[in-house]
């Protein structure tokens, strides 16, 4: 178990090294589940978020740009290093309207940890800790990101909650309070490889300061092909005028265990 979780991290460390950088990083409308992949599992994922008119400030590489049919792009790369514990890096990329295609950022989750098992509490319930490195043409900050993933089953339903805490933990904004996001998700489990779900995202930004409403309301489906491939997809909606006005997301992703 030690030399397998040594291995993932030095994997990790690997990908994040290669992917640092400067950057923002890709918007990322996923509700994690409180499974983890099982010991051995090696994940790879491509997500894509494609933001249509849209009136919103933006920077991208220090240049206000529009956000009209703004692209956004991330690799993932997830390994289970026991069934309890998983760790997972991400490289992230942006093409704005008119102009190239940039490596803007890279993330890595330290620990997506399964607390309770199903069953075992009123929520199956894990622990995820993600940490970002500074980027010193947008943010000079590090982060450091802590969720709780809680999730019920109810015959055929499912519920996903994800309360989301960061802090800057070092730069000029390290002296900024904790900001308050959320993720959740309704899931439908009719069908076998077919999953219809509707997820809700926002974020309230610092409480004890003027906070954000940017929320999020995202009707979508999974489609599991038996083959170890995975697509997931969702037409999100703002629900506010921070928010952006539509947002069309997918994520193709491949799992094999070694």
């Amino acid at each position: 178990m030690i030399q397998r979780a040594l291995s993932g991290l030095a994997v990790l460390v690997l990908f994040f090294f290669l992917f640092s950088g400067e950057g923002n990083a890709t918007r990322e409308f996923k509700v994690y589940p409180s499974q983890t992949a099982p010991e051995g599992e090696v994940e790879s994922s491509f997500w894509n978020n494609y933001t249509s008119s849209n009136s919103q400030p933006y920077s991208f590489k220090g240049n206000p740009v529009s956000k009209s049919d703004l692209m956004e792009y991330s690799l993932e790369l997830e390994y289970g290093v026991t069934d309890r514990l998983t760790i997972e890096g991400y490289g992230d990329f942006e093409q704005p309207k008119g102009e190239s295609f940039q490596y803007v950022g890279a993330k890595a989750v330290l620990a997506r940890y399964h607390i309770f098992q199903e069953d075992e509490r009123f929520w199956d319930t894990s622990i995820y800790l993600e940490y970002s490195l500074p980027n010193e043409a947008y943010n000079p900050s590090e982060e450091l990101e802590a969720r709780l993933l809680l999730e019920k089953a109810v015959d055929r339903w499912s519920v996903r909650l994800n309360p989301i805490l960061s802090k800057p933990v070092s730069g000029p904004e390290v002296s900024g309070g904790i900001e308050l996001a959320y993720a959740a998700g309704i899931y439908w489990r009719m069908f076998h490889t077919f999953v219809p779900d509707l997820e809700f995202f926002g974020e309230f930004g610092e409480l004890k300061n003027s906070p954000k409403h940017i929320h999020y309301l995202f009707p979508g489906f999974s489609v599991n092909f038996g083959t170890g491939w995975k697509w997931e997809s969702g037409i999100g909606m703002g629900m506010t005028s921070e928010s952006d006005r539509v947002i069309i997301k997918n994520m193709i992703s491949y799992s094999t265990i070694f």
